[in-house]
């Protein structure tokens, strides 16, 4: 069915089961959260309105990219918070979070251009959350996430102020 509610909610059911499968069948798991993502996409394509349907593939996109820097695959979550970051390119609180999921693939990503490509998207989608009215940033720079950033003098992690 082509309905952007049913779509949606399909992927739904593949985001949930996703987890499930991740310790006894990596591979489903991520067949499924990829699936998960294809329906939800879809769903917001074409309802780009119905916030749940943002909502819900903004879950995928985490859970997702959560699972595979467990599994040490920084790219790919990378492209995940790269995804993330265009679905709320206009609100700060989440482009907050978005800057985390980036600093935390910076974290463990084990060649040295990998790092520094994601502490560069992690300050910038920071600088942009700032920009837009962040809420009590000077206090969230300070997140345990944006130690990679502070600690590297190539990457310009701007002060809230």
């Amino acid at each position: 069915p082509r309905s952007p509610h049913f779509r949606a909610q399909l992927g739904g059911v593949f985001a949930n089961m996703a987890p499930l499968l991740e310790e006894h069948d990596p591979q489903r798991a991520s067949d499924f959260y990829r699936r998960a993502i294809l329906h939800q996409q879809h769903a917001v394509e074409r309802s780009p309105s119905i916030l749940d349907f943002r909502l819900w593939l903004s879950s995928s996109y985490v859970k997702f990219a959560r699972w595979l820097r467990r599994q040490g695959e920084s790219d790919a979550a990378g492209r995940l918070a790269k995804w993330r970051r265009e679905l709320w390119a206009t609100d700060p609180e989440r482009l907050y979070r978005v800057a985390i999921e980036f600093a935390e693939t910076a974290a463990i990503a084990t060649e040295t251009d990998q790092k520094e490509t994601w502490s560069r998207e992690a300050a910038q989608t920071w600088r942009t959350a700032v920009e837009l009215g962040l809420k009590d940033a000077a206090s969230k720079r300070n997140d345990d996430a944006f130690a990679i950033l502070r600690d590297n003098p190539r990457i310009d992690f701007v002060d809230a102020s």
